[in-house]
Protein backbone atom coordinates (compact mmCIF):
# COMPACT_ATOMS: atom_id res chain seq x y z
CA UNK A 1 0.00 0.00 0.00
CA UNK A 2 1.61 3.89 -0.70
CA UNK A 3 2.44 5.83 2.06
CA UNK A 4 1.81 9.38 1.83
CA UNK A 5 5.35 9.89 0.95
CA UNK A 6 5.37 7.56 -1.96
CA UNK A 7 2.28 9.91 -3.01
CA UNK A 8 4.46 13.02 -2.30
CA UNK A 9 6.92 11.50 -4.32
CA UNK A 10 5.15 10.41 -6.96
CA UNK A 11 3.87 14.09 -7.27
CA UNK A 12 7.01 15.91 -7.17
CA UNK A 13 8.16 14.29 -9.68
CA UNK A 14 5.31 15.17 -12.25
CA UNK A 15 5.91 17.82 -14.87
CA UNK A 16 5.37 20.85 -13.48
CA UNK A 17 2.16 21.64 -15.57
CA UNK A 18 0.67 17.69 -14.55
CA UNK A 19 0.52 19.15 -11.20
CA UNK A 20 -0.81 22.28 -11.99
CA UNK A 21 -3.65 20.37 -13.76
CA UNK A 22 -4.13 17.82 -10.59
CA UNK A 23 -4.42 20.47 -8.58
CA UNK A 24 -6.84 21.96 -10.33
CA UNK A 25 -8.73 18.93 -10.71
CA UNK A 26 -8.79 18.11 -7.26
CA UNK A 27 -10.58 21.08 -6.14
CA UNK A 28 -14.15 21.52 -4.93
CA UNK A 29 -15.74 17.81 -4.27
CA UNK A 30 -13.52 15.06 -3.12
CA UNK A 31 -11.95 13.00 -5.67
CA UNK A 32 -9.52 9.94 -5.92
CA UNK A 33 -6.03 10.66 -7.71
CA UNK A 34 -4.37 7.14 -8.69
CA UNK A 35 -2.14 6.42 -11.48
CA UNK A 36 -3.42 2.97 -13.61
CA UNK A 37 -1.76 1.77 -17.01
CA UNK A 38 -3.77 2.25 -19.53
CA UNK A 39 -2.86 -0.02 -22.31
CA UNK A 40 -3.61 -1.23 -25.99
CA UNK A 41 -2.26 -3.70 -28.33
CA UNK A 42 -1.92 -3.52 -32.26
CA UNK A 43 -0.80 -6.33 -34.63
CA UNK A 44 0.41 -5.76 -38.09
CA UNK A 45 0.04 -8.73 -40.56
CA UNK A 46 2.30 -8.95 -43.51
CA UNK A 47 1.21 -10.62 -46.82
CA UNK A 48 3.38 -13.19 -48.18
CA UNK A 49 4.17 -13.53 -52.40
CA UNK A 50 6.48 -15.70 -54.59
CA UNK A 51 6.91 -19.18 -55.50
CA UNK A 52 10.21 -19.25 -53.79
CA UNK A 53 12.55 -16.44 -52.65
CA UNK A 54 9.47 -15.67 -50.53
CA UNK A 55 8.72 -11.89 -50.18
CA UNK A 56 6.84 -10.54 -46.70
CA UNK A 57 5.42 -7.08 -46.82
CA UNK A 58 3.78 -4.82 -44.44
CA UNK A 59 2.18 -2.17 -47.29
CA UNK A 60 2.41 1.16 -46.92
CA UNK A 61 -0.76 2.99 -45.68
CA UNK A 62 -1.88 0.13 -43.03
CA UNK A 63 -3.11 1.86 -40.13
CA UNK A 64 -3.99 0.14 -36.71
CA UNK A 65 -5.92 2.22 -34.27
CA UNK A 66 -4.87 1.56 -30.56
CA UNK A 67 -7.37 2.13 -27.84
CA UNK A 68 -9.95 2.14 -30.82
CA UNK A 69 -11.65 -0.99 -29.43
CA UNK A 70 -12.15 -2.48 -25.47
CA UNK A 71 -12.47 -5.28 -23.76
CA UNK A 72 -14.60 -8.09 -24.81
CA UNK A 73 -15.27 -6.49 -28.03
CA UNK A 74 -14.18 -7.10 -31.80
CA UNK A 75 -10.21 -6.52 -32.34
CA UNK A 76 -10.68 -5.86 -36.48
CA UNK A 77 -9.67 -2.77 -35.65
CA UNK A 78 -6.18 -3.30 -34.16
CA UNK A 79 -5.61 -5.90 -36.60
CA UNK A 80 -6.31 -9.35 -35.24
CA UNK A 81 -8.81 -9.82 -38.51
CA UNK A 82 -9.88 -13.58 -38.91
CA UNK A 83 -11.73 -14.87 -42.06
CA UNK A 84 -14.86 -12.36 -43.19
CA UNK A 85 -13.66 -9.44 -40.74
CA UNK A 86 -16.36 -10.08 -37.67
CA UNK A 87 -15.78 -11.77 -34.65
CA UNK A 88 -17.99 -14.96 -35.19
CA UNK A 89 -15.77 -15.10 -38.68
CA UNK A 90 -12.77 -16.31 -36.35
CA UNK A 91 -11.32 -11.96 -35.21
CA UNK A 92 -9.95 -12.01 -31.91
CA UNK A 93 -12.15 -10.87 -29.13
CA UNK A 94 -10.18 -8.34 -26.81
CA UNK A 95 -9.22 -10.25 -23.42
CA UNK A 96 -6.81 -8.26 -20.13
CA UNK A 97 -3.77 -8.96 -22.02
CA UNK A 98 -4.65 -6.69 -25.10
CA UNK A 99 -6.48 -3.79 -23.36
CA UNK A 100 -7.84 -2.79 -20.15
CA UNK A 101 -10.44 -0.13 -21.27
CA UNK A 102 -14.40 -0.82 -20.71
CA UNK A 103 -15.75 1.30 -23.70
CA UNK A 104 -13.73 2.19 -27.07
CA UNK A 105 -11.27 5.23 -27.37
CA UNK A 106 -13.04 6.81 -23.54
CA UNK A 107 -11.77 6.35 -19.52
CA UNK A 108 -12.92 4.14 -17.21
CA UNK A 109 -15.74 5.12 -14.91
CA UNK A 110 -15.69 8.79 -16.16
CA UNK A 111 -11.82 9.45 -15.32
CA UNK A 112 -10.15 11.91 -16.34
CA UNK A 113 -6.63 10.68 -17.26
CA UNK A 114 -3.48 13.14 -17.04
CA UNK A 115 -1.06 11.51 -20.13
CA UNK A 116 2.17 12.72 -19.57
CA UNK A 117 4.01 10.13 -21.54
CA UNK A 118 4.00 6.94 -23.72
CA UNK A 119 5.94 3.68 -24.45
CA UNK A 120 5.18 1.24 -27.63
CA UNK A 121 6.41 -2.25 -26.59
CA UNK A 122 7.11 -4.93 -29.12
CA UNK A 123 6.11 -7.93 -28.49
CA UNK A 124 8.80 -10.57 -27.95
CA UNK A 125 6.98 -13.03 -30.66
CA UNK A 126 7.21 -10.30 -33.06
CA UNK A 127 9.33 -10.90 -36.63
CA UNK A 128 12.84 -9.17 -35.97
CA UNK A 129 13.54 -8.90 -39.84
CA UNK A 130 9.93 -6.70 -40.24
CA UNK A 131 10.39 -5.04 -37.21
CA UNK A 132 13.71 -3.62 -38.31
CA UNK A 133 11.70 -1.21 -41.24
CA UNK A 134 8.35 -1.15 -39.65
CA UNK A 135 10.03 1.00 -36.65
CA UNK A 136 11.31 3.85 -38.60
CA UNK A 137 8.57 3.20 -41.57
CA UNK A 138 5.76 3.46 -39.19
CA UNK A 139 4.24 7.28 -37.93
CA UNK A 140 2.78 7.80 -34.53
CA UNK A 141 -0.19 10.17 -33.80
CA UNK A 142 -2.58 10.64 -30.89
CA UNK A 143 -5.71 11.89 -31.71
CA UNK A 144 -8.85 13.35 -29.47
CA UNK A 145 -11.93 14.56 -31.04
CA UNK A 146 -12.50 12.43 -34.05
CA UNK A 147 -8.75 14.23 -35.17
CA UNK A 148 -10.15 17.44 -34.27
CA UNK A 149 -7.11 17.71 -32.36
CA UNK A 150 -3.98 15.77 -33.16
CA UNK A 151 -0.10 15.28 -31.70
CA UNK A 152 2.22 13.76 -34.53
CA UNK A 153 5.10 12.16 -32.08
CA UNK A 154 7.16 11.22 -35.09
CA UNK A 155 7.79 7.21 -35.65
CA UNK A 156 7.86 4.38 -33.57
CA UNK A 157 11.91 4.47 -33.55
CA UNK A 158 11.50 7.50 -31.72
CA UNK A 159 9.18 6.36 -28.94
CA UNK A 160 11.15 3.74 -26.50
CA UNK A 161 9.63 0.62 -24.86
CA UNK A 162 8.69 -0.20 -20.97
CA UNK A 163 9.32 -4.16 -22.17
CA UNK A 164 9.07 -6.80 -25.01
CA UNK A 165 11.63 -7.16 -27.97
CA UNK A 166 14.77 -5.95 -27.12
CA UNK A 167 18.51 -6.17 -28.49
CA UNK A 168 18.10 -9.06 -30.74
CA UNK A 169 15.15 -11.99 -31.43
CA UNK A 170 14.83 -15.25 -33.19
CA UNK A 171 13.74 -15.00 -36.68
CA UNK A 172 11.50 -17.46 -38.91
CA UNK A 173 12.01 -16.12 -42.14
CA UNK A 174 15.70 -14.82 -42.05
CA UNK A 175 17.20 -17.81 -43.01
CA UNK A 176 16.02 -21.33 -43.03
CA UNK A 177 17.32 -23.62 -40.17
CA UNK A 178 19.83 -25.53 -39.58
CA UNK A 179 19.50 -29.50 -39.79
CA UNK A 180 18.26 -29.82 -36.75
CA UNK A 181 15.60 -27.12 -37.06
CA UNK A 182 17.04 -24.34 -35.35
CA UNK A 183 16.02 -20.81 -36.10
CA UNK A 184 18.86 -18.01 -36.24
CA UNK A 185 18.32 -14.91 -34.07
CA UNK A 186 18.63 -11.30 -35.81
CA UNK A 187 20.11 -8.55 -33.90
CA UNK A 188 19.62 -4.50 -34.08
CA UNK A 189 16.05 -5.13 -32.89
CA UNK A 190 15.71 -2.14 -30.00
CA UNK A 191 12.81 0.25 -29.72
CA UNK A 192 14.49 1.84 -26.34
CA UNK A 193 15.74 0.66 -22.75
CA UNK A 194 13.43 -1.62 -21.50
CA UNK A 195 14.71 -1.94 -17.96
CA UNK A 196 14.48 1.23 -16.74
CA UNK A 197 10.71 1.76 -17.59
CA UNK A 198 11.32 3.54 -20.59
CA UNK A 199 8.99 5.96 -22.19
CA UNK A 200 8.39 9.18 -23.86
CA UNK A 201 8.13 12.04 -22.13
CA UNK A 202 5.33 14.83 -23.82
CA UNK A 203 6.44 18.14 -23.66
CA UNK A 204 2.96 19.09 -22.11
CA UNK A 205 0.98 16.55 -20.52
CA UNK A 206 -2.70 15.95 -22.60
CA UNK A 207 -5.92 15.49 -20.92
CA UNK A 208 -8.12 12.70 -21.56
CA UNK A 209 -11.54 13.61 -20.25
CA UNK A 210 -14.19 11.85 -19.25
CA UNK A 211 -17.40 10.69 -21.82
CA UNK A 212 -19.58 13.94 -22.86
CA UNK A 213 -16.82 16.04 -22.32
CA UNK A 214 -14.30 17.82 -24.62
CA UNK A 215 -11.00 15.99 -25.65
CA UNK A 216 -13.17 13.08 -24.55
CA UNK A 217 -12.25 10.59 -27.79
CA UNK A 218 -8.92 9.03 -27.90
CA UNK A 219 -6.85 7.05 -30.16
CA UNK A 220 -3.44 6.36 -30.78
CA UNK A 221 -2.85 5.62 -34.74
CA UNK A 222 -0.27 3.71 -35.95
CA UNK A 223 0.20 3.79 -39.76
CA UNK A 224 2.87 2.68 -42.12
CA UNK A 225 3.77 5.57 -43.94
CA UNK A 226 6.27 2.87 -46.32
CA UNK A 227 6.24 -0.41 -47.36
CA UNK A 228 7.97 -2.52 -45.31
CA UNK A 229 9.49 -5.68 -47.12
CA UNK A 230 11.52 -8.70 -46.32
CA UNK A 231 12.90 -11.35 -49.48
CA UNK A 232 14.29 -14.31 -47.78
CA UNK A 233 17.76 -15.84 -48.88
CA UNK A 234 16.46 -19.16 -49.03
CA UNK A 235 14.06 -20.17 -52.40
CA UNK A 236 12.77 -23.46 -51.45
CA UNK A 237 10.74 -25.58 -48.51
CA UNK A 238 12.31 -28.39 -47.05
CA UNK A 239 11.48 -32.14 -46.53
CA UNK A 240 12.66 -34.14 -43.81
CA UNK A 241 15.26 -36.57 -44.17
CA UNK A 242 16.11 -39.71 -41.91
CA UNK A 243 19.94 -39.99 -40.78
CA UNK A 244 22.26 -43.16 -41.63
CA UNK A 245 25.16 -44.45 -39.50
CA UNK A 246 27.13 -41.21 -40.43
CA UNK A 247 24.62 -38.73 -41.51
CA UNK A 248 22.58 -36.70 -39.63
CA UNK A 249 18.85 -36.78 -39.60
CA UNK A 250 17.34 -33.31 -41.50
CA UNK A 251 14.33 -31.52 -39.76
CA UNK A 252 11.84 -30.43 -42.22
CA UNK A 253 11.31 -26.90 -42.55
CA UNK A 254 8.16 -24.69 -44.42
CA UNK A 255 8.17 -20.93 -44.96
CA UNK A 256 5.78 -18.66 -42.31
CA UNK A 257 2.36 -18.25 -43.73
CA UNK A 258 -0.15 -16.12 -42.25
CA UNK A 259 -3.48 -18.26 -41.24
CA UNK A 260 -6.88 -16.71 -41.51
CA UNK A 261 -7.44 -16.28 -37.53
CA UNK A 262 -4.44 -14.98 -35.28
CA UNK A 263 -1.55 -15.37 -37.78
CA UNK A 264 1.76 -17.52 -37.71
CA UNK A 265 4.87 -16.75 -35.72
CA UNK A 266 7.16 -15.18 -38.39
CA UNK A 267 4.47 -12.98 -39.94
CA UNK A 268 3.72 -9.84 -38.01
CA UNK A 269 4.32 -7.61 -35.54
CA UNK A 270 2.36 -7.17 -32.25
CA UNK A 271 2.85 -4.06 -29.93
CA UNK A 272 1.05 -2.54 -27.11
CA UNK A 273 0.85 1.37 -26.33
CA UNK A 274 0.62 2.45 -22.91
CA UNK A 275 0.21 5.51 -21.89
CA UNK A 276 2.34 6.74 -18.70
CA UNK A 277 -0.88 8.63 -16.53
CA UNK A 278 -2.50 9.31 -13.53
CA UNK A 279 -6.21 9.21 -13.05
CA UNK A 280 -8.41 11.61 -11.43
CA UNK A 281 -12.27 10.94 -10.70
CA UNK A 282 -15.11 11.61 -7.93
CA UNK A 283 -14.83 9.73 -5.21
CA UNK A 284 -18.21 7.65 -4.13
CA UNK A 285 -19.86 6.00 -0.85
CA UNK A 286 -17.13 2.74 -1.59
CA UNK A 287 -14.15 4.37 -1.56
Amino acid sequence: MQTQNDINRQVSNMHPTARKMLAKALSGEARAAKWDIYHSKVRFQSAISGAGPFTYTIAAGTQMLAFGYAKGADMGPAGFVGGGGTPAAGNRTAKDCDTNIIKASETNAGEKVVIFGLSIMIDADSEPELVKQWVKNTSVVLSLNGDALIFRLGTVAMIPGAGGLSGNGQSLIALAPNDQGQQPFSGAVNNGEPFVDNFYPLPEPIEWNPAGANDSTLVVKLTTDQVCTFVTSYSADRAAAAGGASVQPVAAFAHPVPTNTFGVRGTYIDASVRLWSRQIAPRSVNQ
